[in-house]
């Protein structure tokens, strides 16, 4: 839509300017001579301002079918005030004439708003003679309805007042689809707008679109909604979680799990693991996602592990440094599941650890919310109760993001879904090892998705690998070797898919 200035124009401009303005005659009734002297041009109303500040505390009032999220700073209440005010006095009688004016698409305008019965400036976005009635832009809210010619007035009342609603769009996300579904928009209409929010202009200006980071509450919308799988990273990034993970040493030196009070819940973030749909299987099922993302570089800040040591008992991680794995699900191109296949002994130990899981469905909810809580949680498949980990806490939906340990699958489910485990669970260590390539990394010039159908090949549906533990960290980095010794990933390297580093 134009978003051209005011121009005002005499006499001797007006034949340049008949296809593109319209004329606003200062004479209501419009009684004036077209080539009185005070005859006003306007082409659309005055611009939004530039923002004066880029953090402040807004009012959304519409998201329309693009995203376009169409808010004022709450400064600006006292001018919308004001206009609102103003038509109300100078169209607070009907107009006989107005069912019999023509309209033209782009036209500025003052429409009734048939909700509240009052009148508020325009622009014709459609007009519709066999009905009468054009479709309206709201420019000081966004929202577009039908109004009939008789509730629409010529006259452009407070041509002066540039328009009051600024264009945003959610930075660094983007639909999962071509085009942001009905459910996501309501999702999102319903959670910021008529609400004050907090803005954060994070980039220039795209056209007449602003990128903003926008946070209600506690909560940063753009985010949230990739965490919910309702939008996805532009740059093919994962989304973020902040996971606490203490050594394997302080794990040891924790020998019963420290019950937590019935302190506030609070959202949790890690950069580790990818927001999983529960369309997947808890048993050996490959599952390749689109992967094209790159790793987060947000790390966690050392006072925030040493605050948070010691507040309740996680599990006990895997530290063999050579074993036997599979790879059954690839979640992202840098880090790997290797999911350890135990001895025969240690198998059973497994087996029935988990059928006894199934009797602690009757265990007490959970006693709070906290990061890399140890948990018991119901998978969705097969409504089986597992060993599992808390990574994310949405208390707005009541929602928990998990991974399953013992699988290295994540799902969303809801909290009612889990439970407090008890101390007999967590001694055995997690089944699964996240792990990355030692001396290799994914060569950035390649498309993602074409990496991730090479390394679909190349890890997933194979037999077992021999796994060898170069550098031992939270997230270690290993070598997979077939059974003759060679690189699983050889070819890879062959193929410059990966590239030697130090």
């Amino acid at each position: 839509m134009p978003m051209k200035p005011l121009k005002v124009q005499r006499q001797e401009s007006e034949s340049n300017n008949s296809q593109s303005s319209t004329p606003l005659h200062i004479n209501e009734e419009n009684k004036e001579e077209p080539n009185s002297s005070d005859t006003i041009f306007i082409s659309d109303w005055l611009p939004a301002e530039p923002l004066p500040c880029i953090e402040f505390t807004a009012m959304p009032t519409f998201i329309d079918n693009n995203g376009v999220i169409y808010l004022h700073d709450i400064s600006q209440q006292d001018t919308l005030d004001l206009i609102r005010k103003a038509l109300d006095v100078r169209f607070k009688s009907p107009d006989p004439k107005a069912k019999f004016v023509k309209w033209t698409v782009g036209e500025p305008c003052v429409a009734l708003f048939f909700l509240d019965n009052r009148f508020y400036r325009g622009r014709v976005i459609e007009v519709n003679d066999e009905t009468s009635s054009c479709l309206i832009h709201y420019i000081d809210y966004g929202n577009e309805e039908m109004c009939s010619f008789e509730n629409l007035r010529k006259s452009i009342a407070l041509h002066q007042i540039p328009i009051q609603a600024h264009k945003c769009v959610l930075d660094r996300i983007k639909p999962i689809g071509k085009n942001w579904d009905r459910t996501t928009l309501d999702y999102i209409h319903k959670s910021i707008v008529e609400k004050q929010c907090y803005v954060k202009v994070s980039g220039k200006p795209i056209g007449d679109l602003i990128p903003i980071d926008l946070k209600y509450d506690k909560l940063w919308v753009n985010d949230h909604l990739v965490d919910f799988e309702l939008a996805e990273y532009k740059d093919g990034t994962k989304a973020v979680v902040r996971k606490f993970v203490p050594t394997a040493k302080e794990i040891v030196k924790i020998d019963e799990p420290i019950e937590s009070d019935s302190g506030p819940d609070y959202i949790v973030e890690s950069d580790d693991y990818l927001d999983q749909s529960s369309d997947s299987q808890m048993s050996v099922q490959v599952r390749c996602l689109d992967l094209e993302g790159k790793d987060w570089n947000d790390v966690m800040e050392e006072n925030e592990i040493e605050s948070n040591i010691g507040r309740f008992v996680t599990f006990p991680s895997f530290t063999d440094t050579e074993f036997l794995c599979n790879i059954t699900v690839l979640y992202e191109i840098n880090k790997l599941e290797l999911s350890v296949i135990h001895d025969h002994e240690t198998t059973v130990l497994y087996e029935k650890m988990g059928a006894q899981l199934q009797l602690e469905s009757n265990e007490s909810s959970l006693n709070g919310v906290y990061e890399n809580k140890a948990c018991l949680a119901l998978f969705p498949e097969d409504k089986q109760w597992y060993r599992a980990m808390i990574l994310q806490y949405s208390a707005i939906k009541k929602l928990i993001k998990v991974k399953y340990v013992d699988y290295g699958k994540i799902e969303v489910i809801s909290l009612n879904h889990a439970r407090e485990i008890s101390d007999e669970y967590l001694k055995l260590p997690t089944a699964t090892v996240t792990a990355t390539l030692h001396g290799v990394k994914v060569n950035p010039s390649l498309d993602e998705k074409s990496v991730a159908d090479k390394f679909t090949k190349t890890f997933l549906d194979k037999d077992a690998f021999h796994v060898k533990v170069i550098t031992p960290q939270v997230i270690p980095s290993v070598e997979l070797r077939d059974i003759d010794g060679k690189l699983i990933y050889e070819n890879l390297i062959e193929e410059e898919v990966l590239l030697k580093c130090d």
